[in-house]
Parts: C-alpha cells; structure tokens; sequence
C-alpha cells in the first residue's frame, strides 16, 4: 500500500485537521511574503462543504481544483491549484504536515508533486507546472 493516498475532496470530519494544516501551520513562515502575493492576487483560500465533503476554494478562480494527501487516516497535506492556460497548470497554496515535510520517502511535499504531475498527463496540452510560492516552472516530462 503506498504511503500517501491522493483525492480531490475529503469528508467533512476532516474540517479541523484541514483549518490547523492550512491556516496554523508552523511552516508557513518560510513563504509569507509569496503567500499574501497570491492571497492579494486571487483572494482568500476558503474551506467549504458540499454534500458533506470538504474543498478549498479561492474567490476569484471557481476553477479551482484541490489535491489532499492522507496517511493513516489524517490529512497531511492539500494544494489548491488550477489551470493557468493551455500549457500551465499552476499551483496556487501547498500546506503539509511537518511531520512529513521531511526529504525522503517520508516526504508528503515530493508524493504530491508526483501525483501533480500524473494529473498533468492527463491533460494532454499541459507542459509545465508552476509552483506561486516559489516562482519556479518545472518542466512535465511526457513519455512519448
């Protein structure tokens, strides 16, 4: 069994967990600055529920899509993300646990990044993936 699980929404139990992993947590400090950048940019991230599950939604992108990682039954880690044009798919907010924000295999931060970019090849047009916070664009390697 992998170690993280992936899914777009997540039950409605999870709100408090999801409300400490991104509006508490401990590691945002890091990227404070980029993060009120994207906050003024496209708004304030948003918990809602819809038929009792949980998503993250911004203001000004009703496009927005969510990817949550889970572990053991907990929530350790969400990105908000959306497509930006044809060839960019962009993501706007990551929060992780700090417990497994660590390098390795342990790391929530690199599973996610894999699953962004198994999500990318689903779409056929999408060439890159930008993260806000950091500024940088990594390149999506298809196989042919």
């Amino acid at each position: 069994m992998p170690l993280f699980q992936f899914s777009s929404t997540i039950n409605e139990t999870y709100y408090n967990v999801l409300e400490k992993l991104f509006y508490f947590n401990s590691g945002q400090f890091r990227y404070y600055d980029r993060i009120v950048e994207v906050v003024e940019a496209y708004g304030q991230p948003k918990i809602e529920c819809r038929d009792g599950m949980l998503t993250m939604t911004v203001e000004s992108l009703p496009e927005c899509l969510n990817l949550f990682a889970s572990h053991s039954n907990s929530v350790v880690g969400v990105m908000i993300y959306f497509k930006e044009s044809e060839t960019i798919m962009n993501i706007l907010h990551i929060a992780v646990d700090t417990a497994f924000s660590a390098k390795g295999e342990q790391s929530v931060i690199s599973a996610m990044m894999e699953e962004m970019q198994r999500i990318a090849h689903q779409d056929t047009g999408i060439t890159h993936l930008k993260i806000s916070y950091t500024r940088r664009l990594f390149k999506i390697v298809k196989d042919e």
